[in-house]
């Protein structure tokens, strides 16, 4: 007779099963939502900082040229090295 009783306990499998469904298809719709607002709206602009907008400073010698670039360290072509400091003598 035992294959003709009804079970009288919930099969918690089939349950937790539903749950972790139904989960995944919230956090599937939520993710889809979060991508089409950042799509529907319009990309901020940022103003541009172009090179004539970066101050001057004063304390440039007015012998050093509009474009002068500092180098720590020049090569030179037989391989040897020019080091910001060196004396004359170590040259």
């Amino acid at each position: 007779m035992d294959a003709l009783s009804v079970r009288s306990h919930f099969r918690l499998a089939a349950i937790f099963e539903w749950l972790v469904a139904a989960a995944f298809l919230l956090a599937t719709v939520a993710v889809a939502s979060m991508i089409l607002r950042e799509l529907r709206t319009a990309p901020v602009q940022r103003p541009v900082q172009t090179e004539a907008a970066r101050p001057i400073f004063p304390s440039i010698p007015a012998a050093v040229p509009a474009r002068a670039v500092s180098v720590p360290v020049l090569p030179v072509l037989d391989g040897k090295e020019v080091r910001v400091g060196e004396t004359v003598s170590a040259v």
